[in-house]
């Protein structure tokens, strides 16, 4: 694992891990990380990373690189709860990290996990339970629909947002 030094000048030297596209500030000094050796026992200060799909954990690819999957799974371990907040669905999601082995009742995203989806029309809180629902006003709907149906373009999401 790759360890970065950060001065600061306040502070003194201070260690982050660089990890995919995720930045964990160990909150160590420098002297402190060289004799620990380990961040495993490490408890960070914070207990939530709140993330995005595309462009965030996903690559170019749509997909979740094995560096970031690693990441998130040592943030896990480390006790910190990972949600995600993404323009996707749900199944979308867990189909996404399922294939990293971050989907289920282990991972980052299950059907009983909290996580805000489809733009924040879709909020689920603890144990996945749903905790806020809207919907797109009617003339929204029928509007993008005349629109998509003159492009020829089909919407994925129309029965969820315009329920």
């Amino acid at each position: 694992m790759l360890f970065h030094v950060l001065l600061n000048t306040f502070r003194g030297i201070r260690c982050y891990k660089e990890i995919g596209s995720l930045r964990i500030f160990t909150g160590k000094r420098l002297e402190d990380r060289k004799r620990e050796g380990s961040l495993r026992f490490y408890r960070p200060k914070f207990s939530y990373i709140f993330c995005d799909m595309d462009g965030t954990l996903l690559n170019s690819k749509s997909q979740v690189s094995s560096t970031t999957a690693k990441a998130l799974k040592e943030a896990v371990s480390m006790g910190v709860k990972v949600v995600i907040a993404t323009g996707k669905t749900r199944p979308a999601v867990i189909s996404a990290l399922k294939m990293v082995d971050l989907a289920g009742k282990d991972g980052i995203v299950s059907e009983f996990s909290p996580g805000v989806f489809l733009q924040g029309l879709l909020v689920y809180g603890r144990q996945g339970r749903e905790i806020s629902r809207r919907n797109l006003d009617l003339s929204v709907c029928r509007e993008v629909d005349a629109f998509c149906f003159e492009i020829v373009l089909l919407i994925s999401s129309y029965n969820l947002v315009c329920g």
